[in-house]
């Protein structure tokens, strides 16, 4: 038998296939709002845990709107952090997460929204100009938080994502009272 039908796996992958796997956010630079906290120690039995300072800090109120959500991440999070600008921070455990879809415009010169389902939890809809762009970060779990543009001066980025609204709807519990 001959081999010259037979693949030789130690070959190198063809340029078309370089970078595949690989998350825009491995080559883009550093955001310029990124806080350096203090490092809360030597990490010990901590291994394979994000550093503490690669971890996407929460804005807080008043801090300028750099950009609407974290950078996204390598490996899948455990719970999803909506910052909204009244300053409540409802938080959803991707676990939860069972269904995503891509919803119309609300007005004109709007983009398509995001709509987000949480078993037994409620559903959270995100509007704004680039949100659709979220969609494959979120179903892998990627993101730590999405923030809410606060208002006031026009925040418009032709290249980037801007979530102009949050709306969190979660579902009632026996008793009359919800979540």
């Amino acid at each position: 038998m001959s081999d010259d039908n037979v693949l030789d796996f130690k070959q190198k992958l063809d340029a078309p296939f370089k970078g595949m796997g690989e998350t825009p956010a491995e080559e883009a630079p550093a955001s310029p709002d990124i806080r350096e906290p203090e490092s809360p120690g030597d990490g010990g039995d901590d291994e394979g845990v994000l550093p503490f300072n690669k971890l996407s800090h929460f804005p807080r109120i008043g801090d300028p709107y750099g950009k609407a959500h974290a950078t996204p991440v390598k490996a899948a999070l455990p719970m999803l952090v909506l910052l909204l600008k009244d300053g409540s921070r409802p938080t959803f455990s991707y676990n939860d997460m069972r269904f995503m879809d891509a919803v119309p415009p609300k007005g004109p010169g709007g983009g398509p929204g995001l709509l987000l389902r949480f078993m037994g939890i409620g559903t959270a809809e995100l509007e704004g100009h680039g949100v659709d762009r979220l969609h494959g970060y979120l179903y892998l779990h990627r993101i730590a938080w999405i923030r809410e543009w606060p208002g006031g001066r026009q925040a418009r980025d032709d290249n980037g994502v801007i979530i102009t609204r949050i709306k969190v709807t979660l579902l009632e519990v026996e008793g009359g009272g919800s979540q």
